[in-house]
């Protein structure tokens, strides 16, 4: 009894944790603003840097990076799968228990008087525990670690779509404006159309332009407001803010009108030791190779060896040792041999066209690039002659050699053109985010700083 109960008093204990309101509040209660900043400043990550938060001027694409990574809640159930990969590893490592049986026998009956109590007592061990205990616990190691990677890949994914919502965020308030200016412009001057209409200087038919243009500039101004509130909406929650949090942008972040040449071909130099959803596919690869092994290994027939001491009612004791071995005549494990090499094909598979997929996606976004590049530069080049035509335009009319309505169209088209010059700016950005994930790098402007 002392030896059944001796383990027993090292085992855990069931501690309840029952799904309460009071338990899920606190779990649901935001980190203060010391905690994020202390969490920010130490936050370990293989591509993702430190850095300081200061939210009092704003936030920049950079910190909601970081807020992302650090607020985001579905990556808490993410983290939560290292726990359960690190807890398989230890079972992986955990030998079976050797198996103690005993018995005893009472004598009864006639003729029994004066007979010495048999009993019997055998201990027992499973040998092939050892053989496959190798390769499970290095397949369970490298599934550890694979969980790590992906982990780490899924938090630079939030990470990377919370900078990019950033940007929108800019890009929107900067086209807002300029659809506030237009607005703002249109209503003066329709105040000027309406005094000269009454005075006789302008025509019933130029008034109606003027008030034309400028419901059209409303209409374009509640779509544009509607758009920044959307992109606003989207960051908080990819931050994981709630919809009611006042969040302002950092002033000064500024869209970026070019990007150097991108040379896809060396960006995917090593590519597959540095993407992480890639390294992380290695490392499943080697864990199905180590499942591979151990199923080999499951061919080895189970052999039990055991002592045994016994004693019959005649008081003559016996010391024996024994030996179970399984006779592998039908199952040779073969199931489990075939089901292990083919997941691992379908791994190598998956690892192979993954790798070609990031390769394939590099030079097209290095391309999307030298476009996008190109399509501003003819846009900035354009702006000045709709400005000079606008001109132009406004001192005709004063002149009376031009019509209103085509003056209200150049200035439509102007405002439209830095419109657009802002929304390639941000595409300009979701190629340089997009390229930078995809080569595994922070940036790729500034990679030699990052690995």
């Amino acid at each position: 009894m002392l030896a059944l109960v001796w383990p027993l008093s090292g085992c855990a204990r069931y501690h309840e944790r029952p799904l309460t309101k009071l338990a899920i509040d606190k779990a649901l209660r935001p980190p203060t603003l010391a905690q994020l900043m202390r969490a920010a400043a130490k936050i370990r990550h293989p591509i993702l840097k430190p850095v300081k938060l200061n939210l009092a001027d704003g936030i920049s694409p950079d910190e909601a990076g970081v807020l992302a990574v650090l607020l985001n809640p579905s990556l808490r159930v993410e983290r939560d799968r290292r726990g359960v990969a690190r807890a398989q590893l230890i079972e992986a490592g955990i030998i079976p228990n050797p198996q103690l049986t005993g018995g005893i026998e009472i004598p009864v009956g006639k003729g029994t008087s004066g007979s010495t109590i048999p009993y019997s007592l055998g201990l027992e061990f499973d040998l092939r525990a050892i053989v496959l205990r190798g390769s499970k616990v290095d397949a369970a190691r490298f599934n550890a670690r694979q969980v790590d990677i992906s982990v780490a890949w899924q938090e630079l994914v939030i990470a990377f779509g919370a900078r990019l919502a950033a940007y929108r965020v800019v890009a929107r308030i900067a086209q807002l404006r300029l659809q506030q200016e237009v607005v703002l412009r249109l209503e003066q001057n329709l105040k000027t159309v309406r005094r000269a209409a009454h005075k006789g200087l302008l025509t019933d038919l130029e008034l109606l332009a003027s008030r034309t243009a400028l419901g059209e500039a409303r209409e374009e101004l509640v779509a544009v407001q509607k758009q920044a509130a959307l992109a606003q909406l989207k960051l908080k929650a990819l931050i994981g803010l709630p919809a009611s949090y006042s969040l302002t942008m950092q002033q000064g972040t500024q869209l970026p009108l070019s990007l150097p040449p991108i040379d896809a071909k060396a960006l995917t130099r090593r590519l597959e030791q540095r993407r992480l959803d890639i390294v992380a596919l290695s490392y499943g690869y080697k864990s199905q190779e180590a499942r591979v092994r151990a199923a080999i290994l499951g061919q080895f027939p189970t052999i039990g060896i055991g002592l045994s001491h016994s004693r019959d009612n005649a008081n003559f004791s016996t010391i024996g040792f024994g030996i179970t071995i399984e006779l592998p005549i039908f199952d040779r494990n073969q199931g489990t041999i075939a089901l292990e090499r083919a997941t691992r094909k379908q791994l190598f598979d998956e690892y192979v066209g993954r790798l070609r997929q990031a390769r394939a996606e590099i030079a097209r976004l290095a391309s999307a690039v030298g476009w996008l590049n190109r399509q501003i530069r003819q846009t900035q080049e354009t702006l000045p002659h709709l400005e000079q035509l606008l001109t132009t335009y406004k001192n005709a009319l004063k002149l009376g050699q031009a019509d209103i309505l085509s003056y209200y169209q150049t200035w439509n088209k102007l405002t439209q053109k830095r419109i657009q010059l802002v929304e390639l700016q941000l595409s300009l950005v979701e190629a340089s985010l997009a390229i930078s994930l995809a080569a595994g790098y922070y940036d790729v402007r500034a990679r030699r700083g990052h690995r």
